[in-house]
């Protein structure tokens, strides 16, 4: 696989684990994090997070080939 491409791939991943890590502590031990006042904003900006995460490495998987060239370049240009 290419280089760049496994790289961005890897810190996609690396976000989203992140974000799934922390949303899960939020849901589950929220009375635990004192310094949150406002619990409700921290999840809205770690759903972002892991929606931004989730988006870009399907992108990535959706339109770029192993080798880091794109797929089917010539039908995505007529869009």
């Amino acid at each position: 696989m290419n280089k760049w491409l496994r790289a961005e791939i890897d810190y996609w991943k690396s976000e989203r684990s992140q974000a799934l890590a922390t949303l899960e502590l939020y849901f589950t031990n929220s009375v635990g994090i004192g310094e949150h006042s406002d619990i409700s904003s921290e999840i809205h900006k770690w759903v972002g997070k892991l929606s931004e995460a989730t988006e870009n490495l399907e992108n990535l998987k959706t339109y770029f080939l192993e080798d880091g060239t794109t797929k089917n370049a010539k039908s995505l240009l007529k869009d």
